[in-house]
């Protein structure tokens, strides 16, 4: 006689009912039906980190950008920062503006596409009345209006150390434009400056070409301090 089947299966349903407990155990099978959904009940612990998670969110970027610019204050050997296209606000420009008064090693720096606005850029040309070795400074795509043009103009007029200035597509006027035009009267280091955007109409092109023609002049000033200096190197080597 035949061992009986451990599993019997019944006619009116496709689940399989175990018939002893000594058995292996056979899978369900995938047709069964979901659980139902658990409520979850909301409670004002739930809103409190929501609210946290939100604030950590809106925080990240400056944070990010004040902890690399920590790292780069009393660094000696970095001489490019390139932050461009961080999000960075007025917040994030505070803490790179820290950090250009203590470094004198960055040459360039890079903030290309961020939002640090006028505040920021006022923060950023104070810094620039300490910073003794910063040549390349990238501000453009900053939504950089009245204020801030004016305070970069204040500073371009004693700066001795940028050679190339971009403040491009930033939102400022013909009023801008006059200021950095005034503060290149004076200005005998930058050779490369740009501030097209389309918030210049043609009463700022007189301005533009005040500014083409200093740089011209201070590259052709550069190039014959340069040629000096070769000169004089030549002649004391013998």
């Amino acid at each position: 006689m035949s061992k009986p089947s451990p599993l019997a299966r019944s006619s009116s349903s496709e689940s399989l009912v175990e018939s002893s407990s000594h058995e292996t155990p056979v899978a369900e099978e995938q047709n069964e039906s979901p659980p139902s959904p658990v409520m979850k009940t909301k409670t004002k612990k739930d809103d409190q980190q929501a609210a946290y998670k939100a604030s950590e969110s809106k925080n990240t970027n400056a944070n990010e950008s004040s902890s690399s610019s920590a790292i780069v204050k009393t660094n000696t050997t970095i001489t490019s920062v390139d932050l461009s296209e961080n999000k960075i606000t007025a917040v994030g420009a505070q803490a790179v503006a820290k950090m250009l008064k203590i470094n004198k090693t960055i040459i360039s720096l890079n903030i290309y596409n961020n939002n640090i606005g006028d505040e920021g850029a006022k923060v950023l040309a104070e810094a620039l009345k300490i910073n003794p070795t910063l040549t390349l400074l990238n501000i453009s795509h900053n939504n950089i209006i009245g204020e801030g043009a004016n305070a970069l103009a204040e500073t371009l007029k004693t700066n001795t150390t940028i050679t190339k200035l971009h403040i491009q597509y930033n939102p400022f006027d013909t009023a801008g434009a006059k200021a950095l035009a005034e503060a290149m009267k004076t200005n005998t280091t930058i050779t490369e400056l740009y501030i097209i955007n389309i918030y210049l109409k043609n009463d700022a092109l007189p301005y533009i070409k005040i500014i083409e023609e200093q740089c011209a002049l201070n590259a052709q000033r550069v190039l014959i301090e340069n040629n000096i200096a070769g000169a004089m190197d030549l002649l004391t080597a013998h």
